[in-house]
């Protein structure tokens, strides 16, 4: 036996006193191992041995009755725990054994020293091989549960995060926003726009390490919808087309015929990777040029997007879709970023169950393929609703309605009462849940309600509010710091009509609260009710200031031939035209709603004439301070 080696415990049973003897001297005469012997008559005499202290082997003659005791395996995944070697009369008895749990069995006519050394060695050493196995199986389960505890954690600690965070941008971007719209000096406007710009790229910084975060822990979910691809990455290429513009680059698509217009797949994933890549391209391209090319293979679709920019080393190539890398290098340095674009394109990309590919010349420039598969979609029926449009909130400057604003937050109620109350809109303060419920009696237009508030959050607010009868049919708008998919949903759950994540910008706050109230937001004054304060001629005025915004936003979409973009314009500008009283206004943007609604691309460019034409009359109706708007 080897220095330091333990003896080996067998336990040998059989009702023959010679058969044990024979046993044991078989054993015996191992000269590499030594042995200590254990013996039982019968199954049960042996199981009671078993319990004083367990063997390293069981030798067990097959005549026994109870056979069946021993034998069975008695790990919690059926792996025998202590080893047992059957000694049988048969090759049948065998069959019978090795069915029961033995690790082997040998007939008693061909038993030998070599033969029962081995068996007993093989049968140690393949039961301690289980053990180990067991027990890793164990390990693994226990670092899969503390790795999903951590990643619940870690989720929880990035909503926190993000409602923490997210508190404060709102206040901060709201108010920029706010200061922007008034007649500042022109430092003082420069400097208010640089806080408002590092405000909103603080933001995009939040999104991205929270959408990196969800992907890698897995709780990041794919919504398939049906889309037109053509016009998402027409879409893309017009958003991105002032930043190409800065850098003298063009912008150009390339179309496969053999892809179908209509796919199915997650919109807003393929949207965000897309704008990564481009993004990218026009930050790298100057004085060239950015083409964005869709192709079909098979059943995936292949956007390829190539420029003729810095381009990247080939030995840093499979670093960029790493986190938080940046290529260095002098041509490099002068551009900005977080290093997070390239990494959550890759995510995305696996998400979806496809790839993204890399092909570069150092000073020559670079080529992004994204490969994901779709499913031919069909075009889907346009309903009215849930969507806002794209357009400058049309609100009710004729009448007041009361706002209930549920909110904690004293700055964030500061912003939502500048922005509510310059809309003519009358504002009633709370501070918590509790109150919202006492409030809601008074029967408001509207309720914002914050989700995360003292005493009653929001959620519960709501759901109060909701299960009440005379107050159910009151609108209820979510406001929340929370970023999460999840909370989308919970809040809906609970009853809102309505869902703005923070920090919300004064469109988009208006813009969902002209969705929600609808028809009810254009209603005239009530008899008897107070007119429109003085101010609403500024209103008026500020609503002729955004002429020139939209004039450019319609050629820029004609131009890139965003359909989809000028329906939505088109709807946006009817109501609005409306609301503010320009009826040649609100009939061209019914007029160019139905052109794209149709299809019809050039019955849509010729109403840019038409648009000129009352966009300039309305703007000089009210005085010279509104923009110029020529032909």
């Amino acid at each position: 036996m080897a220095e330091g080696e333990r003896p080996l415990s067998v336990l040998v049973v059989s009702h023959s006193a010679e058969d044990r003897e024979t046993y044991r001297r078989l054993l015996a005469k191992d000269g590499e191992h030594e042995y200590i012997f254990r013996e039982a008559a019968t199954g049960a005499e042996a199981l009671s041995l078993c319990c004083d202290e367990t063997p390293d082997c069981i030798l067990l003659d097959a005549s026994l009755r109870d056979i069946g005791v021993l034998a069975e395996p008695a790990g919690p995944d059926g792996e025998a725990l202590i080893p047992v070697v059957v000694i049988a009369e048969e090759e049948s008895e065998c069959v019978a054994a090795l069915d029961a749990g033995a690790q082997d069995c040998v007939v008693r006519s061909a038993l030998s020293e070599a033969w029962i050394r081995r068996a007993v060695r093989n049968a140690i050493e393949r039961v301690a091989l289980l053990r180990t196995i067991h027990e890793q199986r164990l390990e693994i389960e226990q670092v899969k549960r503390e790795a999903g505890r951590a990643n619940a954690a870690k989720s929880e600690f990035l909503a926190s995060m993000s409602h923490e965070i997210r508190t404060p941008m709102n206040s901060i971007l709201g108010f920029a926003e706010i200061l922007l719209g008034e007649p500042l000096p022109e430092a003082y406007h420069s400097q208010v726009e640089t806080i408002h710009r590092n405000g909103v790229a603080l933001l995009e910084l939040i999104n991205d390490v929270l959408d990196l975060s969800k992907v890698e822990a897995g709780r990041m979910d794919l919504f398939e919808t049906t889309f037109d691809l053509e016009e998402l990455i027409h879409s893309v290429a017009a958003m991105l087309e002032v930043n190409a513009q800065d850098q003298e680059t063009r912008i150009t698509v390339e179309m496969d015929p053999a892809l179908p217009r209509w796919v199915e797949g997650d919109k807003q994933r393929l949207r965000q990777m897309l704008v990564n890549l481009v993004g990218n391209a026009v930050k790298f391209t100057a004085n060239g040029e950015v083409v964005i090319a869709a192709r079909r293979h098979g059943d995936r679709v292949q956007i390829a997007v190539a420029d003729d920019g810095i381009g990247i080393r080939a030995s840093k190539i499979e670093a960029i879709f790493e986190p938080f890398i940046q290529v260095g290098g002098p041509t490099r340095d002068g551009a900005a970023g977080t290093g997070l674009g390239l990494a959550i394109v890759k995510r995305f990309a696996e998400l979806m169950g496809g790839e993204v590919r890399c092909q570069s010349v150092e000073g020559e420039g670079s080529t992004f393929t994204v490969t994901v598969p779709f499913r031919e979609g069909t075009e889907p029926e346009l309903e009215p609703g849930p969507m806002s449009p794209p357009d400058l909130s049309a609100v009710n400057v004729r009448s007041s309605k009361l706002v209930l604003v549920a909110e904690d937050n004293a700055d964030n109620q500061a912003y939502l009462k500048t922005v509510l109350e310059a809309q003519n809109f009358k504002v009633l303060l709370v501070d918590d849940g509790v109150e919202a419920v006492e409030k809601a009696a008074l029967r408001p237009d509207l309720i914002l309600m914050d989700m995360q508030m003292p005493r009653k959050n929001g959620y519960e607010a709501t759901a109060e509010i909701k299960r009440n009868p005379e107050l159910a049919a009151i609108p209820i708008v979510a406001l929340t710091a929370y970023a999460m998919p999840k909370e989308r949903q919970r809040a809906f759950a609970a009853g809102v009509d309505g869902y703005i994540a923070k920090p919300l910008s004064r469109d988009s706050l208006l813009d969902e609260i002209a969705r929600v109230l609808g028809p009810q937001l254009n209603a005239g004054p009530e008899p008897g009710a107070e007119p429109a304060r003085a101010g609403a001629d500024d209103i008026v005025r500020q609503y002729a200031a955004t002429f020139a915004t939209k004039l450019a936003g319609f050629e820029r979409m004609v131009s890139a031939g965003d359909l989809e973009g000028l329906r939505y314009f088109g709807h946006g500008l009817k109501g609005s035209g409306a609301t503010y009283g320009f009826e040649a206004i609100s009939g061209v943007g019914e007029k160019i709603e139905a052109a794209a609604e149709a299809p019809d691309a050039e019955a849509v460019r010729r109403l840019g004439n038409e648009l000129r034409d009352v966009l300039a009359a309305a703007a000089q109706s009210v005085g010279e301070r509104a923009p110029s708007l020529g032909h």
